[in-house]
């Protein structure tokens, strides 16, 4: 391949990739959203049950708990989705 050609042809790779990776990102995103609005609808439908026994009080507990676990999941989710947000942003500068 002739040396004019080089340096277009890795850049349209590297413009390439990088369109890959914000698709990816985006993608991630919208992922968020849909648990974000799951969530959301789940909280919704649990603070709306009235508490008439013990069972129901300790079977709300209960996925309360389960919500928490998922919350505490999520947030770790997110840092590395900023991190990786923060990363497309510094490479962007250099396109």
């Amino acid at each position: 391949m002739p040396a004019v050609l080089q340096y277009p042809l890795q850049k349209v790779l590297s413009l390439v990739e990088w369109v890959k990776e914000h698709k990816d990102y985006n993608s991630e995103l919208q992922e968020a959203g849909k648990w974000l609005l799951q969530m959301s609808s789940c909280l919704a439908t649990s603070d709306s049950m009235q508490t008439s026994s013990m069972e129901t009080s300790t079977q709300q507990l209960a996925r309360h708990k389960a919500v928490m676990e998922d919350i505490a999941s999520f947030e770790e989710r997110l840092g590395s989705r900023k991190q990786k947000a923060e990363a497309l942003v510094l490479n962007y500068a250099g396109v």
